[in-house]
């Protein structure tokens, strides 16, 4: 295998690695700066791994993203230690484990956006017989919409509401939400 290596050069897999992933890396997210598709890896990953989102995934970590991210630090800090003088069975293993980490990174930023992009609409649900505090005044007779502070999901939420009582609830009330009118919106009554 050192003769292997020796043969067509260290520097020059690295410099190959480092340089094409870089360039796909690039390409990629000038396609993504302007609509060109999606070039995340959509596939099964068995095994127990301990990195699953909400949705009981690992593709952030497994991305084409994580994997070129993987490579390019990988080939970039495998020509930096050559250039070091660092022995070569030492370089890649340094390579290979700042390649890993910056494929963790990757993954954790990549999970973290798809967690602020997840829809939590249709939790407005498990507000149902919670109770809040009137927010801004709810007018009577379902006449507009007030809003509701209330925590439910171990979260402090505000939501629209409307209410059938024959006066406003003005803030500072606690009210119950008797019905989800649609997301983010619900009815209340006093408490």
């Amino acid at each position: 295998m050192i003769q292997f290596f020796d043969s067509i050069g260290l520097g020059t897999i690295y410099f190959f690695v480092a340089s094409t992933a870089t360039i796909f890396l690039v390409l990629q997210f000038l396609l993504s700066l302007i609509g060109i598709g999606d070039f995340g890896f959509e596939g099964d990953i068995d095994g127990e791994t301990g990195l699953e989102t909400d949705s009981g995934d690992v593709s952030g970590f497994f991305s084409l993203r994580g994997i070129l991210s993987f490579l390019s630090v990988f080939g970039w800090t495998g020509l930096v230690t050559l250039q070091m003088d660092i022995h070569y069975f030492v370089g890649i293993v340094i390579s290979i484990v700042a390649g890993a980490v910056m494929m963790f990174l990757v993954g954790i930023l990549f999970i973290g956006i798809h967690k602020l992009s997840v829809d939590n609409t249709a939790k407005t649900k498990n507000s149902l017989d919670k109770n809040g505090t009137v927010y801004l005044p709810i007018p009577k007779n379902m006449s507009g919409q007030g809003k509701i502070t209330i925590r439910f999901d171990g979260a402090e939420r505000e939501l629209r509401a409307i209410t059938e009582e024959s006066e406003d609830i003005q803030r500072g009330v606690m009210v119950k939400v008797v019905e989800i009118i649609d997301s983010g919106l619900v009815k209340v009554k006093k408490t």
